[in-house]
């Protein structure tokens, strides 16, 4: 399933009703990877729980089987309600929109007569649906005691999967996931913890506001992102670089309610800690650097191409030596063989000589000459 942009913009569907078939036994609290493994993991044994945006009630009826919690539940979906109420594992539902809520009044006035009974509220992929999540915190929060939590999970827009498609012009919503078609809010981790800062200036009009914790992240990888860490492997390490949490797919956070006179430390610390590098200067920096390493190699290329044009140069001399010897050689060649051919020709005058018939006749005297040369010495 694809979390990210979709192929194109599904914004609009003809016959685009969603129904999310989960069952409880589809939650396995050891998990890490789940913002269900999350949330059910802080709720503890025992408590009173009003799950928002409960569908088909799975999540209240893992609660009520595996830590005996009771469990309300509410949903805009009366369908999805009549279902839980069948099943029987929530103590109560109420049909409400919480954008709305008083448009069933019914419902609204059942809900308003209910005590401050809760210990925690689930918002499990809820607050982005809303046209103004601010007031429909304070709605659910009426009901929850002093000290009691709301958890929530919201979709991160600081996606890497929405940023590099950005650049390629897309933003486009899809079924399911980050740009889910029904989302109307959208949040950062840190523009969440300072939409929830500002929120307080109203909430404690009423006598509370909200500390706030960050309980983890899920995370994924699109088939866009896959590519392009196959392809462009250096610059997808980059930008992650920049800010190591763009492959987070949900935030999940747990607020406390407190009373508007207590300090939020917690939620202070998210806003103060949550620093990115600028990515500017990083980008700049890391250009500096290559066009730096571009002009270093740009002068090793250089000193190369000189040394290359000076061998050439010695090579070109060193062929020219070495014709030159092989002419000299070509000559030596030449006069030996004009020597021998002498040599042969002397050899056979001499031998001419030898066999001739004066040498012959003459041999007598010859010896004569000799033995007086002898003589006189």
């Amino acid at each position: 399933m694809n979390l990210g942009n979709a192929k194109e913009n599904r914004l609009f569907v003809i016959n685009n009703e969603k129904r999310y078939f989960a069952t409880a036994d589809d939650i396995h609290p050891e998990i890490e990877n789940n913002s269900l493994s999350y949330i059910v993991k802080a709720i503890t044994d025992n408590s009173t729980v009003l799950d928002v945006g409960c569908s088909y009630g799975y999540l209240g009826e893992w609660l009520t089987k595996n830590k005996n919690c009771q469990v309300y539940g509410i949903d805009i979906d009366e369908e999805a309600l009549g279902y839980v109420k069948e099943r029987g594992y929530y103590k109560d539902v109420f049909h409400l929109d919480l954008d709305y809520p008083q448009n069933t009044k019914d419902e609204f006035e059942r809900f308003a007569k209910l005590q401050n009974i809760f210990d925690f509220a689930i918002c499990a992929d809820v607050l982005e649906h809303l046209k103004n999540p601010t007031n429909a915190l304070d709605f659910i929060s009426s009901k929850l005691k002093l000290g009691g939590q709301v958890l929530i999970s919201i979709p991160n827009i600081a996606h890497m999967d929405i940023i590099l498609n950005l650049l390629e012009s897309k933003f486009n919503y899809s079924e399911f996931g980050i740009l889910d078609n029904t989302h109307l809010r959208f949040f950062t981790k840190k523009s969440f913890a300072e939409w929830i800062k500002n929120a307080n200036e109203f909430y404690k009009d009423k006598g509370f506001k909200f500390d706030a914790k960050y309980l983890g992240a899920t995370t994924y990888v699109s088939e866009f992102l896959v590519d392009v860490k196959n392809n462009h492997a250096e610059l997808y390490s980059k930008i992650l670089g920049i800010n190591n949490e763009l492959e987070i797919l949900q935030h999940i956070f747990v607020l406390t309610k407190v009373n508007s006179f207590a300090n939020t430390y917690n939620l202070d610390e998210i806003i103060n800690t949550v620093n990115y590098p600028n990515a500017f200067s990083i980008i700049a920096s890391s250009i500096s650097s290559l066009e730096n390493e571009l002009t270093f190699k740009d002068s090793h290329i250089q000193e190369l191409n000189s040394k290359v044009a000076s061998l050439e140069n010695e090579l070109e001399s060193r062929e020219v030596e070495i014709k030159n010897l092989n002419n000299e050689l070509t000559n030596k060649d030449s006069y030996i063989q004009e020597l021998n051919s002498k040599v042969d020709s002397l050899e056979n005058e001499l031998i001419s000589v030898l066999q001739s018939r004066s040498w012959r006749y003459t041999r007598p005297i010859r010896k004569l000459l000799h033995k007086l040369k002898l003589n006189k010495k």
